[in-house]
């Protein structure tokens, strides 16, 4: 053995490289950990020295497009989001309760999805069909007015219905087309406005006329 032997210098110096090596070996093998990202804020408190205090950064928020029936309604997730915050803004914008909502998302997740799963697949502008049925009905953010409710001069300015036209005396049909057509000319109807007085018996008449028409 080497108990009684001198150890040259160039052992020693074998000796170190191969401990140099195997050091360098085992360092490359082992991957790197990778901590979540953090954001250092500082925190003074009366009387007491301020403390440095590491919290994790809030992910950024993405849209994706929930597919109930006809309708695409925006919704906002962030990857850390759990499917329960999902489900409880899905009920206040559809009025479906939670247990019966169904959402289903191609290469979100599998199935249908559950409270112990994760939204971290969910990628911008993604299509994601909820299934269920409202409990309650949600109010449009428009009013919806039907023509029956609107008053006969909104009726007539809405172009929903027919005009009102001329009642025609037998021989009167081309007349009555004529002076439907000459009311559709704006600058008739404000000459007729302007100088249609009373006094001037045909250009008074045919002003009236027209106001009736507009208010029917």
């Amino acid at each position: 053995g080497f108990s009684g032997a001198r150890i040259g210098k160039d052992a020693v110096e074998a000796v170190l490289q191969h401990l140099l090596f195997e050091a360098r070996a085992t360092t490359q093998q082992r991957a790197p950990v990778q901590e979540p990202p953090v954001k250092t804020t500082t925190r003074v408190d009366c009387g007491a020295p301020s403390r440095v205090v590491r919290e994790p950064t809030k992910m950024a928020g993405i849209m994706i497009n929930i597919k109930w029936g006809k309708e695409q309604i925006p919704a906002s997730v962030a990857p850390t989001d759990t499917p329960a915050k999902l489900f409880e803004q899905l009920e206040q914008k559809t009025g479906v309760p939670v247990a019966r909502q169904k959402l289903m998302a191609k290469g979100a997740w599998r199935g249908v999805l559950k409270e112990n799963m994760s939204l971290a697949d969910l990628k911008p502008n993604q299509n994601v069909t909820l299934m269920g049925t409202a409990e309650r009905l949600v109010e449009p953010a428009t009013k919806t007015v039907f023509i029956e409710d609107l008053k006969e001069e909104d009726k007539a300015k809405s172009g929903m219905c027919l005009p009102a036209g001329f009642a025609n005396l037998g021989n009167t049909c081309y007349m009555n087309s004529t002076l439907q057509c000459l009311r559709a000319v704006p600058e008739l109807r404000e000459s007729l406005e302007k100088n249609g007085a009373a006094d001037q018996e045909l250009a008074g008449a045919l002003a009236a006329t027209y106001r009736d028409l507009d208010a029917t």
